[in-house]
Formats: C-alpha cells, sequence, structure tokens
C-alpha cells in the first residue's frame, strides 16, 4: 500500500508541474467577438435567418435565440415578424403568446387570416389584437366562401368584418396621427361576404381607401353600388392617400363609385378590373342586379377624370359585349384608353379586346382608343382548348408592320397567354366523359404547336419591326374560380415562345419528325451519307430544308386571316424551322453547310 502511494503521488507531481507551465494559473473567460458588434449590425445579420413568412420553419432564429440573453432579445422580433391564422386554434395560440408578452404585438410585421368555414374558434377576439399591432405592414383578410351557405349561417362572419371596419375607420386619414390604429400597413387583402348576397357592398367597407400609409389594395367579391353612399362625408379628402396599386378581382362596378374611390390616392400607379360575371344574387335580394354590364363609355370616362395623369398599368376584365353587327365606334361600345396619356403596360382579357380592336379584320383605328406612351400589351385568358380549328391569335399583322399609323409608336413587347383547365377533376368530366383524358390532353398539345406555327411563321415580321412577343400558357386548376384564396389551388403559367429567345424556342417545341430518324440523324458517329440518306427525295440538307419551309407555309389563305397572319414573299426561310430538327442541330449544320470553326447564328 505504501508503495502505490508513494508512485501515485509521484505521478500527480510530474503532471502537476508540467501542466503548470503550460496553462495559466487564473482561468481567462474571452468574450464572443460577434457579441462586440453594434445591435444594428447584429440586426441585419439576424435579418437573414428567417427564410421565409412561415414561422413553422425560421430557418436558424430559434437556435440563434437560445445562444444567449443578447441574442435571444434580438432575434424575437424577427421570429414574430409574420403570423398565420389557418385553424382556429392558431387564433387562441396567438392569445396566449401576446399575454406572456404585450411587446409581440409590436413585432408583427405581417398577419395572415384565412380558416375554413367550420374552424373559426377564437376568431371573434382577433380584433382586439388587430388594434395593438402598430408596426403592422402586411394584411390579409380572407373570410371563408358562404356564398352556398344561408343568411343566418353567414351572420357570424358579417360580425367580424364589422369589427373590422371599425379599425379601419379608426385608421383613416380623417383621424389625428397619436389616434390612428395600424398607423404602418402598406399592403392589405379583403375578401369579405355579405349576409344576403353574393357580393357584398363596398358602403359598408370603403373606409380602407382612405389609410394614409396604404400602398397595395386587393379586393374580392366587393359590389360597388349607390355611388351617393360612399364615403360621402369625406370628399374632401380626395388626393390624400399614399395608395398606388389598387386590384378588384371578381366585383361589380359602378362608374360613379369607380370614379369617387380612385380620386382619394394622391397618384395612382395600377389599377386592375376584373368584374364579377360569375356571380348572381340570391335569397331574393332587394338590390338584385345583373352582373358584368359596366359600359366601356362611361368607364372610360371615369378613368379619364380620377387617373388620367398618374396611371401607368391596368388590366381589364369586362364582361359587357357588343350584339352581333353593331358598330364598334356606336356610343358606349368601345373601351377609349386614349385619355390614360402616361399608360405604358395595358393587360386584357380575350373577350374585352374586343371592345379596342375589331376581328377578324382589323379596322386600322386602335389609334382612336389607345395612348401613343403604351410599350407592352398582354391579352390573357386566349382559348386553348379548341375542339375545331385553331386557337386564335388576338392581333394581326398590320398591327407589327406599320405600329405608328395603328397608334402604338411606342410599343415594344406583346404577350399572349392562353388557358386551359387541368383534365382532371369533376368540371372537365364531360368533355374527359365523351372524348377521354388522353384525347383532352392530345387537343391541348396539338393547339400548342398551332400556336407556336403562326408564331413561327411571323418571325421576321416580329424582329423587323422591333417587337417581343412572348407566348404564355395558364394551366387553371378544376373545381376552383377567382379569388383563389390561401387554401386554394392556384393557377400555374409558363412559355411557349419567345422572340428575344430563339435558341429557347427551337429547345421547346416538340420535334413532330420520326424518331428513329432522329436518334440516327444526331448520333455523333454517322457519317455525312448516313445523315444524307435521312432527308426528303434524299435531297441532303438543302433538300430537308425545302421540306420543312414548304410544310410549313401550307397553311391556306382563309386559314391566314382567321388566325392573323399575313406571310411576306421576301421572307425566305424562316432561321427557327432550321432548328426544329433538336437540340443538336447547331453540330449538323456545322458539318454538313458550313465551314469548319464557323458558329451557327440566326
Amino acid at each position: 500500500m505504501r508503495l502505490f502511494s508513494r508512485k501515485r503521488k509521484a505521478s500527480l507531481q510530474i503532471l502537476t508541474s508540467s501542466r503548470a507551465n503550460d496553462f495559466p494559473r487564473k482561468m481567462v473567460v474571452q468574450e464572443s467577438k460577434l457579441l462586440a458588434l453594434p445591435d444594428e449590425i447584429l440586426v441585419h445579420i439576424v435579418s437573414f435567418l428567417n427564410l421565409g413568412e412561415d414561422t413553422s420553419s425560421p430557418g436558424g432564429l430559434l437556435e440563434t435565440r437560445l445562444t444567449c440573453s443578447n441574442l435571444k432579445a434580438l432575434a424575437d422580433p424577427f421570429l414574430y415578424a409574420s403570423y398565420q391564422i389557418l385553424q382556429g386554434e392558431k387564433s387562441e395560440r396567438l392569445a396566449v403568446l401576446l399575454a406572456r408578452d404585450d411587446r409581440r404585438a409590436t413585432w408583427l410585421r405581417s398577419v395572415l387570416v384565412s380558416t375554413k368555414y367550420d374552424d373559426d374558434r377564437g376568431l371573434e377576439h382577433f380584433p382586439s389584437y388587430l388594434r395593438a399591432m402598430r408596426n403592422l405592414r402586411r394584411l390579409i383578410l380572407e373570410t371563408p366562401d358562404c356564398n352556398s351557405k344561408s343568411p343566418d349561417d353567414r351572420v357570424k362572419w358579417v360580425q367580424l368584418q364589422k369589427q373590422y371596419e371599425l379599425i379601419f375607420q379608426q385608421s383613416s386619414v380623417a383621424v389625428p396621427l397619436e389616434d390612428r390604429l395600424l398607423p404602418m400597413l402598406e399592403e392589405c387583402t379583403l375578401h369579405f361576404v355579405d349576409d344576403t348576397v353574393s357580393l357584398y357592398p363596398l358602403t359598408k367597407y370603403s373606409s380602407i381607401f382612405l389609410h394614409p400609409t396604404l400602398k397595395s389594395l386587393t379586393l374580392s367579391c366587393a359590389c360597388t353600388d349607390m355611388a351617393a353612399k360612399i364615403l360621402k362625408d369625406h370628399r374632401h379628402l380626395k388626393r390624400s392617400t399614399a395608395l398606388e396599386h389598387v386590384h378588384f378581382e371578381e366585383c361589380d362596378f359602378d362608374a360613379d363609385s369607380l370614379e369617387i374611390l380612385l380620386k382619394f390616392p394622391k397618384a395612382l400607379k395600377s389599377l386592375r378590373l376584373s368584374e364579377g360575371v360569375r356571380y348572381s344574387d340570391d335569397f331574393g335580394s332587394r338590390h338584385s342586379r345583373l352582373h358584368g354590364n359596366l359600359n366601356p363609355g362611361t368607364l372610360s370616362h371615369a378613368l379619364t377624370k380620377s387617373v388620367g395623369h398618374s396611371l401607368e398599368t391596368i388590366s381589364l376584365s369586362l364582361g359587357f359585349q357588343r350584339s352581333r353587327g353593331q358598330s364598334i365606334n356606336a356610343p358606349g361600345r368601345s373601351l377609349d384608353l386614349s385619355g390614360l396619356i402616361n399608360l405604358k403596360r395595358l393587360e386584357i382579357s380575350m373577350t374585352t379586346l374586343g371592345l379596342l380592336i375589331t376581328r377578324p379584320k382589323c379596322d386600322h383605328q386602335t389609334y382612336r382608343r389607345l395612348p401613343l406612351s403604351l410599350e407592352t400589351i398582354r391579352v390573357f385568358t386566349i382559348p386553348m382548348l379548341i375542339l375545331r380549328g385553331k386557337p386564335p391569335v388576338p392581333f394581326q399583322s398590320c398591327l407589327f408592320k406599320d405600329k405608328t399609323a395603328h397608334g402604338l409608336p411606342n410599343l415594344k413587347h406583346l404577350i399572349y397567354c392562353y388557358e386551359y383547365q387541368a383534365p382532371r377533376g369533376r368540371s372537365s368530366f364531360g368533355l374527359i366523359q365523351h372524348r377521354g383524358e388522353d384525347a383532352v390532353t392530345r387537343i391541348i398539345n396539338q393547339s400548342k404547336d398551332n400556336v407556336k406555327d403562326i408564331n413561327d411563321r411571323n418571325y421576321h415580321i416580329y424582329k423587323r419591326n422591333g417587337i417581343r412577343v412572348t407566348v404564355e400558357n395558364e394551366v387553371t386548376p378544376p373545381g376552383f374560380i377567382p379569388p383563389y384564396l390561401h387554401n386554394e389551388e392556384k393557377p400555374t403559367r409558363g412559355i411557349m415562345w419567345d422572340t428575344a429567345e430563339p435558341t429557347f424556342n427551337a429547345l421547346c417545341i416538340e420535334d413532330r419528325s420520326n424518331q428513329a430518324a432522329r436518334a440516327a440523324l444526331f448520333n455523333r458517329n454517322a457519317t455525312t451519307n448516313e445523315m444524307g440518306d435521312l432527308f426528303d427525295d434524299g435531297g441532303g440538307v438543302e433538300g430537308f430544308v425545302d421540306a420543312q419551309n414548304a410544310r410549313r407555309t401550307a397553311a391556306s389563305d382563309d386559314e391566314d386571316e382567321v388566325n392573323g397572319v399575313e406571310e411576306d414573299e421576301d421572307e425566305g426561310s424562316n432561321p427557327l424551322a432550321l432548328m426544329h430538327l433538336a437540340p443538336q442541330a447547331q453540330e449538323l449544320f456545322e458539318l454538313l453547310v458550313m465551314q469548319p470553326g464557323q458558329p451557327f447564328q440566326l
């Protein structure tokens, strides 16, 4: 025992003496250099940790706030910056969070409320929390679709909307600054319902137009009737708000009411008007009227008087249509946007376009209806699913060839957006039942090919006149109609064709040639003779190119007139047609036609 204890003491002495030279006797605690940075820089660093608005995945904020008390104080405001109430329990959870720390209400920057009809518990207390959110920037309030419910079943939602309206009244420019609610609000989206009709009257919920800092406002399923009652006590506050973007989705318009509302912003930049032609009043309303009957003449006059000098972008989807044989020059039967002198971009539905141009033959008088400043025109809801014939092309080539004569000297970009419904679900069941889902898909693909062919033939006209043409396709989800709420499936959009990307066009358009020939044609080990044998009549590359051009110009004059296509005799071969072969076409032309090393150019 003694021997063991002596050895143990000796080893401890050696270890102590060696460590004494390596380590200081007094422990020194080194502080993090990160915390030595100013709070402004730390706040900027922490702001990048929140990768999205979904607080369930804050992207590192939870880990950061657990590091130390200093970083916790900096991270907490970002952790509570965005909140979504998609179930009633989320509203109850918000009440608990705010009760623990009332500062959290001032940290909120974005709030979304979109619950289902039968999942609204605790939501009646949300307006009281909303009053305390003084730094809120973005607010989305979506009442669930109640049009299929009886009036008695809508009462609880209408009562909730009235509380929202009281908050907006106390947020208006008419209230002293120190007493205003939501003083920092910049973006707001409202989807409300009414207890008797399908479109709620805006006379009950129009105070939001008086908010002093609001820049973007979206309203859906609203009715602007009864102009005499809309903000009648605040007409003296015209040109007093910061509103720049207004979006009416599936609404019913009255020209006089619209003119009153659009006069409150100082300088409105963007306006979207979409009429609710899909809705009709029910339950025997006393104010029942036909939706989608806004007169284009009175609308043009209201827009010119209210936003004629400030508007830069407008989107129109109206329900009004001229009767068969009625002249576009008849009073009140056409749109006159020439009074919007600073308009740069026009988005218009295919049906509403008939109020600006004549089809199938152009009357060459668009200069009377469109402003000279226009640079971009986008035509949407063009039908893609055509069972007979080809999908329509909105404009004829005369517009491209002589822009000045048509009153569009600054036109630079045309966008065609073709729309079709996804061939699935109950809403498309009838067509699928008669033709089959595969047959419907083939019809859609054939329509896409026809649209691409038409634009291929007009490629030289576009380029020569300095116009970029983009062809989009939008697939709408079956079973849903606008407005698309947060929890609903939304349309998807893609680009089919674009003059700005000629290589993109060649890669995107499907190769219609024989698959076996295509495989042999682009085999890197194939010889020149093997490739030449694949072309029509053994004519080599030149023969195949001639055949391709002949096939693409075989459409009759009647079909070209209907689709707005006019061929130039001196256009020559289209380089896009040459590139339709496959993505490896450049290698083929370098091998057979061009000198070695010479690049292939359009």
